[in-house]
């Protein structure tokens, strides 16, 4: 009884695991999307700014053509700024993508474990199966010993009885 409580214990323990693993693996999945939604959004920002930034120094060029040096100086290094603002934001999206990764590698190590467990749970179910089939042939052979052994005993007490009854009226 006790090992079928322990068993019933490791199943439950098992499957509370894997519930937990598919609610980590969803949230992975989350992330996962919210993370790829911010990099396309962060592209089309990029080139969102590279076309305006074009646009900007061309129609200031075109206006201050004596001061074009300085202005395109000037657009250059706001154009450098953003590129290296952008470029820092792809660095964390990557690193967020990484960590993402060694999560989902986790989760997968995490599954092999439970499986491994799951695996262990039905060998032991199996023997305890076994062990209970052979317990249960065991004592219905003995059972059945008992009964021939008492329906014998019963039988010679009924003719040591009917051997009385003859010898007392036989007296």
């Amino acid at each position: 009884v006790s090992k079928m409580a322990d068993f019933d214990a490791d199943r439950q323990r098992a499957a509370d695991e894997q519930s937990e693993l598919a609610k980590a693996k969803a949230e992975v999945e989350g992330e996962r999307d919210a993370l790829a939604d911010e990099k396309r959004r962060l592209t089309t920002e990029l080139e969102t700014l590279q076309a305006e930034t074009a646009r900007s120094l061309q129609a200031k060029e075109e206006e201050l053509s004596s001061t074009s040096a300085d202005l395109v100086k000037k657009h250059a290094q706001q154009l450098a700024d953003k590129e290296a603002e952008l470029v820092s934001k792809m660095a964390d999206f990557d690193a967020d993508r990484q960590r993402a990764a060694d999560e989902q590698s986790e989760l997968a190590k995490a599954k092999a474990e439970v499986e491994g467990e799951r695996d262990a749970l039905a060998d032991e179910k199996r023997r305890l199966t076994t062990e209970l089939e052979t317990l249960q042939a065991e004592t219905a052979r003995s059972l059945q010993a008992k009964e021939e052994e008492l329906s014998s005993t019963s039988a010679d007490l009924v003719k040591k009885h009917a051997q009385q009854l003859a010898d007392k009226e036989a007296e």
